[in-house]
């Protein structure tokens, strides 16, 4: 698998952080039946992320080409369920150097934590998760929530203005519903990546 430089974009058609889509703004997603979406079962689809409560307007760098949202301690994706196993992809870092010890980050689903990462580093980190049709549901909306266990307030630890809570800083999310050659990845698979860049 090919890892790609975060703010460089993901070929995955799943990008809301730069299209500037509200927090409480829902996806716009379309069905993603096989025969609606004109691809073989077998293919992957590439699933829109819609960003509900717990982010921060979108940022931009000054070339306008990066963009980010802030998390606050408590954010939530969600995207159409694909109804097969799907890969999660962030691109994101912390702030792990404003507490005396690193954040932590934990991927929630109903109610159940999938999977718990600690973040060590002021380096963007990408996350790939690969999520099982059990862990996607039967609702035909997916929600997972994002929650980490530090924050901070800006104008609390730095001579600045912002009174924003903030958590984690996401450069890039997308989710890619696997094609049927994909549903039983190997046992032995991790079912998390992590990779610094």
């Amino acid at each position: 698998m090919r890892m790609l430089p975060p703010a460089a974009g993901l070929p995955l058609a799943a990008f809301l952080l730069s299209a500037g889509c509200a927090p409480s703004e829902p996806a716009a997603v379309a069905s993603l039946a096989d025969d609606e979406v004109g691809v073989p079962s077998d293919a992957p689809v590439d699933v829109t992320v819609g960003h509900d409560e717990g982010w921060h307007p979108v940022e931009r760098d000054a070339s306008g080409e990066g963009s980010w949202r802030w998390t606050t301690g408590r954010a939530v994706l969600s995207f159409r369920n694909p109804r097969r196993p799907a890969r999660l992809r962030l691109d994101l870092h912390g702030r792990p150097d404003l507490f005396d010890r690193p954040q932590s980050l934990s991927l929630v689903s109903g109610g159940r934590t999938l999977h718990e990462e600690t973040l060590d580093t002021n380096a963007v980190v990408r996350l790939e998760y690969e999520l099982t049709e059990a862990e996607l549901g039967g609702g035909d909306v997916v929600s997972l929530e994002l929650l980490v266990d530090r924050t901070f307030v800006p104008a609390e630890v730095a001579d600045s203005g912002d009174t924003r809570e903030l958590g984690v800083r996401v450069s890039g999310v997308s989710v890619e519903a696997r094609g049927a050659a994909d549903r039983d990845p190997p046992a032995a698979a991790p079912r998390l990546r992590v990779a610094w860049t």
